[in-house]
């Protein structure tokens, strides 16, 4: 394999655009086999407090369901079905 070469230098510690998306330094870039979100820096706390709240309800309702509830019930999907 024939080695590279750069012709320009580049910079460190600057935002970029990748995808059409601003990534900045300090920013969070998170994969996995879904696809990938960029979280900006200050939104850190708030993005991380959603992230638990909604972890403490899935719980929830993984151990609603081992005890025999039903998903129809626990999403409150009944009420969509005709008759």
């Amino acid at each position: 394999m024939k080695g590279t070469t750069k012709t320009t230098l580049g910079t460190i510690g600057q935002p970029i655009t990748c995808a059409g998306v601003e990534v900045a330094p300090g920013d969070i870039v998170f994969g996995d086999d879904d696809g990938v979100v960029v979280i900006p820096a200050g939104r850190v706390p708030e993005v991380l407090a959603a992230a638990r709240a909604r972890d403490r309800d899935e719980e929830v309702l993984r151990r609603r369901l081992s005890e025999g509830a039903l998903t129809m019930d626990l999403l409150d999907l009944r009420r969509h079905m005709p008759g």
